[in-house]
C-alpha cells in the first residue's frame, strides 16, 4: 500500500489561517511539519469546524497510510463545553489517525487562545479544562501529545484577533510538534527556521500594530454601542 506523507485534521489552528509576519509563509504548521521531512501534506481541517464536524465530515476523508496524522480540535468548542462529550469524540479522531498513520498527534491549544465574548481568565479556565482531556485521551489511545498550551507565547505569535496564530507561530508549532515527533524516533530531512532569529521590518510591525489597534478601536466602538442601547432601553423602561 503506498503511504503519503502527513494528513492533518481540525479546525483553524491547522489551516495555516492568520497573517504572514516576517517573510514566514502563511501556512499549517503540519505543512512545515510536512516541509521538515520533505514530504507532501494533506490538509482536511476547515476553520470553524468543531469536533464532531470534524468526526462527522473529515475522518471519512482518510483514505490510505500516512507517515503522519496530526489533529488540533477545540477552539470552536468553548460554548457548553462537555468533557465526556468532547473526550469521546477526539477518541474517535484518535483511533481513526492511529489506523491511518505510523505516528498520530494530537495538540492541545495554546494559552494566549482568545473567545470572544469570554474573559481572559474564563478563557485560560477552559482552555486548561479541555486540554487535560486531549492528554488523557491522546495517553489512552497512545498517541502523541504536541503540547502547545505552554508554546507561542512571542510576541509575534498571534494573530491580533488573538484566535490564530500568525505564520510566526504556525512555525513556532511547527517547532513543537517537530520535537515530539523526533523523541518518538522519527527523522527529518530538513531544519525548521528558528523563530527566534526572525526579524520584522518597521513596516511589518507598523501594519501589525495597526491591525491590534483598529481591533481595540472596534471593540470600544461595540462595547459604548451596548452601553447606549442598555441606557436607552433602561430609560424607555
Amino acid at each position: 500500500m503506498e503511504r503519503h506523507g502527513v494528513v492533518a485534521v481540525g479546525d483553524s489552528l491547522l489551516t495555516g489561517f492568520g497573517p504572514a509576519l516576517g517573510g514566514v509563509s502563511a501556512q499549517s504548521w503540519a505543512a512545515w511539519v510536512a516541509w521538515a521531512l520533505a514530504d507532501c501534506t494533506t490538509v482536511h481541517a476547515v476553520n470553524g469546524a468543531h469536533v464532531a464536524q470534524v468526526v462527522a465530515d473529515q475522518l471519512p476523508l482518510l483514505e490510505g497510510r500516512y507517515r503522519i496524522g496530526l489533529a488540533c480540535c477545540g477552539a470552536n468548542d468553548y460554548a457548553d463545553f462537555d468533557p465526556a462529550l468532547f473526550g469521546s469524540q477526539l477518541e474517535q479522531i484518535c483511533l481513526a489517525l492511529r489506523r491511518h498513520t505510523d505516528l498520530a498527534a494530537v495538540a492541545t491549544l495554546p494559552l494566549r487562545l482568545r473567545v470572544p465574548q469570554m474573559s481572559w481568565r474564563s478563557t485560560e479556565s477552559l482552555t486548561r479544562r479541555l486540554n487535560t482531556v486531549v492528554r488523557e485521551v491522546t495517553h489512552d489511545c497512545e498517541a502523541l501529545v504536541v503540547d502547545l498550551e505552554p508554546g507561542l507565547t512571542g510576541r509575534w505569535s498571534m494573530a491580533p484577533d488573538g484566535q490564530h496564530p500568525s505564520s510566526v507561530g504556525q512555525l513556532e508549532a511547527a517547532r513543537i510538534a517537530a520535537a515530539t515527533l523526533d523523541l518518538a524516533g522519527l527523522r527529518f530531512s530538513r531544519h525548521l527556521p528558528d523563530p527566534g532569529q526572525i526579524r520584522l521590518s518597521e513596516h511589518d510591525r507598523r501594519l501589525y500594530v495597526r491591525s491590534v489597534r483598529d481591533r481595540l478601536r472596534g471593540t470600544w466602538s461595540s462595547l459604548r454601542s451596548y452601553r447606549a442601547d442598555r441606557a436607552a432601553g433602561a430609560g424607555r423602561g
